[in-house]
């Protein structure tokens, strides 16, 4: 495989779980791939404009009745399903 053809499956699996509303290791394993070299392909692909890189993510997941926040750098954090709007509000706007 030549480098060209890493770094366009890279951008293309990168650029994918930004739409999928997985966590990273999820999306990881679902791509059959570490989630080290996951982490380090969004680390290479940080300087680069992701499309919608303006918006933080808020979502709400069924698992355990929490919300989960996915921030663009790829933290994410789950809260309570009864947190309060201006919690989470200060918490989108960190």
């Amino acid at each position: 495989m030549s480098t060209d053809y890493n770094s366009l499956k890279a951008e293309s699996i990168v650029a994918g779980w930004h739409e999928s509303g997985m966590t990273q290791t999820e999306y990881a394993k679902s791509n059959n791939i570490t989630i080290h070299t996951f982490r380090y392909w969004l680390y290479k692909r940080k300087g680069k404009p992701m499309p919608g890189a303006a918006f933080i993510e808020l979502k709400s997941i069924f698992k355990g009745n929490g919300i989960l926040l996915r921030y663009p750098n790829g933290v994410e954090i789950q809260v309570p399903a009864g947190t309060s709007l201006q919690a989470l509000k200060a918490l989108v706007n960190l």
